[in-house]
Order: C-alpha cells, then sequence, then structure tokens
C-alpha cells in the first residue's frame, strides 16, 4: 500500500483525474483490503486509503513473476550465472530498458566504472 501511495504522490501529475486507472500489485490481500468500505478499515488504513481517493483507481492482483519490470529488476543473480540463463522475456526487459537510458555512453561508462569500486554495489 506504501509503494502505491508513492507512486501516486511521485506521478500526482499524470495519474490525478485519470479514469480506470489499474495498479497491478504482487500482494493479494490489498485487492480485498481497498474493496472494503472506509469506515470499516482500521485508523491507519483509512488514512492511506484516503490518499489513494486522488485518482479513480482499481488494483489488480498479478504474480511477481508478470510484473516484468519490478521482476527483473529485483533479481539477484548468483556468482557464477550468466544473462543466458534468464529467460527471453526478461531478458528481452532488460536489454531493451538498458537500450532506452538516457545517459551518454560516456556518462554510461563512468556509471559502471564507479559501480564496480563500489563493494556494496
Amino acid at each position: 500500500m506504501l509503494s502505491i501511495i508513492f507512486a501516486v504522490v511521485k506521478f500526482h501529475q499524470n495519474v490525478f483525474g485519470k479514469e480506470d486507472m489499474i495498479v497491478e500489485s504482487d500482494h493479494k490481500p490489498i485487492e480485498s483490503i481497498m474493496k472494503q468500505p472506509l469506515n470499516k478499515a482500521p485508523p491507519r488504513l483509512q488514512r492511506l486509503m484516503l490518499r489513494l481517493q486522488l485518482c479513480d483507481r482499481r488494483i489488480k492482483n498479478a504474480p511477481g513473476k508478470f510484473i516484468y519490470v519490478t521482476d527483473s529488476l529485483s533479481c539477484a543473480y548468483l556468482p557464477g550465472t550468466s544473462d543466458s540463463n534468464l529467460d527471453d522475456e526478461h531478458s528481452f526487459v532488460k536489454h531493451s530498458f538498458i537500450e532506452q537510458l538516457p545517459v551518454d555512453p560516456v556518462n554510461l561508462a563512468n556509471i559502471r566504472q564507479a559501480t564496480e569500486k563500489d563493494c556494496a554495489l
């Protein structure tokens, strides 16, 4: 629920007033939580639900493996594995995501070097 609110607030200009916006989540219980009346929810959920009143949204459950961008960004590769072990859909999303980066090749090389030097990354 917090991640949905974060996205709605962050992209307020894009989603405000949109009719029938569909939010895909891999958290099944959130679908039934959002269907209950506002006065039946606990106070904390009421506050969260009120923040989502800004847009006409419908929450739909989708397994995590079908939410491709977030699933591919959250995958942690084991040492010794390569991109060839990924299935075709994840590989396609990953490579198309990299191709569409708004970063010129010089900055991308600098980012890669800095990432290799950082032990946390």
